[in-house]
């Protein structure tokens, strides 16, 4: 991030001025996975707004840049939103260095790169899933095997699960795509989850 090494924004796929849509779409999804995997989390100077320049110890990050269209803003908001969820979530922290913390519901769909996994907190706290999308091709109503994901809690699993976050939210600078309904987890079914393209969702067992 400094000494040439670039910006976060400048190390995501695509061309940051042709596309910016694109761009910025995989810093959301990279910060989701972040905050929704074990472990600790940093970011470092500008990362919060997805500053595009590297950062320079002789002056200010660029403030700026979020009063120009959409994209930066939404990061700063959705940085923002991912600091309450993490802090509100026991399952997304307290979990960490424990097995039962973290279970793999889809790790091997290479078809469609879409990754799916639970977290937990060992005692309290609602399980929450986390669904990722790494193409730019929407998944609508992607199932979640029933099975695996009451085999992940011990047996039994919530009913309804709601969206805590999307990370194509157009607060985020996102097209609005994600799952404003409650879904639900009936018996011999699966759990129909809509994920967006190159998006994010986190869902909260109730």
């Amino acid at each position: 991030v400094v000494h040439g090494k670039g910006s976060l924004a400048r190390k995501m796929h695509g061309e940051l001025e042709a596309d910016p849509w694109r761009t910025f779409a995989h810093l959301r999804l990279l910060l989701v996975y972040q905050y929704t995997m074990p472990g600790n989390k940093l970011l470092f100077m500008g990362a919060e707004l997805g500053q595009v320049a590297e950062w320079d110890h002789d002056r200010s990050l660029d403030w700026h840049l979020r009063e120009h269209g959409p994209y930066h803003a939404g990061i700063e908001a959705l940085v923002s939103q991912l600091n309450a969820r993490y802090a509100e979530e026991l399952a997304l922290h307290e979990g960490d260095f424990t097995p039962e913390g973290f279970r793999w519901i889809v790790v091997d769909d290479a078809a469609r790169s879409v990754y799916v996994y639970l977290r937990r907190a060992s005692a309290g706290g609602r399980p929450v899933l986390v669904a990722l999308n790494f193409t730019p091709v929407p998944r609508p109503g992607y199932e979640l095997d029933g099975a695996a994901i009451r085999e992940a809690l011990g047996g039994e699993a919530p009913l309804v699960w709601r969206e805590l976050l999307s990370s194509d939210d157009v607060a985020f600078g996102g097209s609005g795509q994600g799952n404003p309904a409650p879904l639900e987890l009936l018996d011999d079914a699966p759990l129909r989850v809509d994920i967006p393209p190159l998006g994010a969702v986190i869902l909260a067992g109730e």
